[in-house]
């Protein structure tokens, strides 16, 4: 790679020169990614990065400007707790890819609250292939692997697993200031096995309260809430929009009572009420085999306010419905 790299610089080196006497005009073009060989920490600058080594934080990371971080099927692990492993603020853009998702094949066991542990590189119960972050450990808190307060993150490849949180086991959205925060997931991105424990707590996968998120692929998957919504928390002022991707195999309420949305539950307010939620459905998602407290199907539980199709469902798309109250034309909309 550093052959190449200098054989590159030579060679612009050589046009940059010949465009002196024959008038040609030379454009640079975007800076190569960096390969990240550090182990214990994450770029402190804007930019791209590739993964060269596994990575273990001991503190926060707050990415600055627009950073991409390529995986490259390696993981990042957490060995603290009492905060989320990464947090994007107000005015910063994350890209999270990964660009191995096939070729490193990783293990981890699951204990009784359905979590993710000891994620290693030699045995286990369970497996997969890819890139990763895990560990995360914000009890009763916010967001267990990624905390988006304001900022923006696309999230497209590599898996979240093994985190908790009291509200959004693998992550949570919210405002800054005002700023709604919001998650793009598409590609080749998972979310499994997390949780979110803890009294009123939901969203064992994601948590979403005053901000944007959207999935038009990847899963979320194998993931427990204590209270409600297994997969997905819909709170207030949130929108949910879901183009694409499944929500599969959660459950919520696995300490046992009368909770709600083993899949996703969106609890919104009355319409016109300025809290109110949106959950806008197009394209070709699944959201299936989601339980409470493994006994019951409950994929998608709805409450008054507004369940919005914004197209048309495409080959493929299957949508299971819960309500927890009869819905009528002024609490359930279709467009």
């Amino acid at each position: 790679m550093k052959t190449m790299k200098k054989s590159l610089s030579v060679l612009l080196s050589l046009l940059m020169a010949l465009s002196v006497f024959s008038g040609l005009t030379i454009t640079a073009s975007a800076a190569d990614p960096i390969d990240w060989t550090t182990s214990n920490s994450l770029p402190a600058d804007p930019g791209s990065y590739v993964l060269q080594t596994d990575v273990t934080l001991s503190s926060t990371w707050y990415p600055v400007g627009e950073t991409t971080l390529d995986l490259n099927g390696h993981g990042i692990r957490f060995n603290s707790s009492g905060s989320p492993i990464i947090r994007v603020q107000s005015g910063k853009t994350l890209t999270i890819c990964d660009s191995d998702p096939t070729g490193t094949t990783h293990y981890f066991d699951v204990d009784s609250y359905g979590l993710a542990i000891n994620v290693n590189d030699t045995s286990g119960t369970n497996s997969f292939t890819g890139g990763y972050i895990t560990n995360g450990n914000f009890s009763n808190d916010r967001g267990g692997a990624l905390s988006v307060l304001g900022g923006t993150v696309n999230f497209t490849g590599g898996t979240m697993l093994g985190n908790k949180a009291g509200w959004g086991g693998a992550i949570y959205m919210a405002d800054q200031s005002g700023v709604q925060g919001s998650v793009n997931m598409s590609g080749n991105a998972v979310i499994m096995y997390n949780t979110s424990r803890g009294s009123w707590t939901g969203g064992g996968g994601v948590y979403i309260e005053n901000a944007t998120f959207t999935m038009t692929g990847g899963k979320v998957c194998h993931n427990t809430s204590q209270y409600r919504g297994g997969g997905v928390f819909v709170g207030s002022i949130a929108t949910f929009n879901l183009y694409g991707g499944s929500i599969t195999n959660n459950v919520s309420g696995y300490s046992g009572g009368n909770q709600s949305g083993g899949g996703v539950f969106y609890e919104p307010r009355d319409p016109g009420d300025p809290k109110t939620a949106y959950f806008n459905i197009a394209g070709n998602p699944v959201v299936k085999d989601n339980v409470i407290y493994n006994t019951k199907t409950e994929n998608l539980n709805v409450q008054p306010g507004r369940l919005v199709m914004t197209g048309a469902l495409t080959d493929g798309a299957y949508i299971g419905l819960s309500t927890s109250y009869p819905p009528t034309a002024s609490s359930t909309s279709q467009s």
